[in-house]
């Protein structure tokens, strides 16, 4: 009973330290949409991080990656008649949120799926013997992670499934100093932080 609330409790801390990285400023507002027949319009506002921009097909091929040069307002066209007749991705990755909007080519007309996907970065915590593992998995599909010491030797590994919030302790007491790798995989995504210990 001891150890089932001391992990709701770590949960709820970790969740609330997440969702309070935009307690006391705006949330940023993010909107796409057509220009013209062939291209995108992209708004930002209440930037108070730059944003990565990618657009990739459907087999993962990069074809455009850029970062913003201003905070604050962000506005920007983007031209899509070379590209041929498919589906695509936009994503905007903004501090520990990343947005994916579908959109698709068909006789150089551009059309955009009207709802936006929202994935959340895990937060990784190395403090005082521990290794905290936070990740908000909305979809709830299969989650791995894995540490790694320097050599890459794997120490442990976890699978998780059907839960959308993923949250982790690991004893790091019996760990010499040095950097280790936190590895996080999912359906579609793999995230990596390296940690100090």
């Amino acid at each position: 009973m001891k150890k089932k609330i001391i992990t709701f409790t770590m949960a709820g801390a970790l969740l609330l330290s997440a969702a309070g990285s935009f307690a006391g400023s705006r949330v940023p507002f993010i909107k796409l949409e057509r220009s013209g027949e062939q291209g995108l319009h992209l708004y930002m506002d209440s930037l108070s991080d730059l944003a990565e921009l990618t657009i990739y097909d459907t087999d993962k091929v990069v074809l455009f990656r850029d970062k913003t040069d201003q905070l604050n307002d962000f506005k920007r066209k983007f031209d899509l008649s070379k590209l041929p007749d498919g589906s695509y991705i936009f994503e905007v990755e903004l501090g520990n949120q990343i947005k994916q909007y579908s959109f698709s080519i068909l006789n150089n007309e551009v059309s955009i799926a009207e709802n936006c996907k929202a994935i959340y970065k895990p937060t990784v915590i190395s403090k005082e013997n521990n290794l905290d593992i936070s990740y908000l998995n909305l979809n709830g599909e299969e989650v791995s992670l894995s540490i790694y010491d320097q050599s890459g030797k794997n120490l442990a590994s976890d699978k998780i499934e059907n839960k959308q919030s993923v949250v982790k302790r690991y004893d790091t007491s019996l760990l010499p100093s040095g950097n280790y790798q936190v590895v996080i995989k999912t359906a579609d995504r793999v995230f990596v932080h390296t940690v100090t210990i």
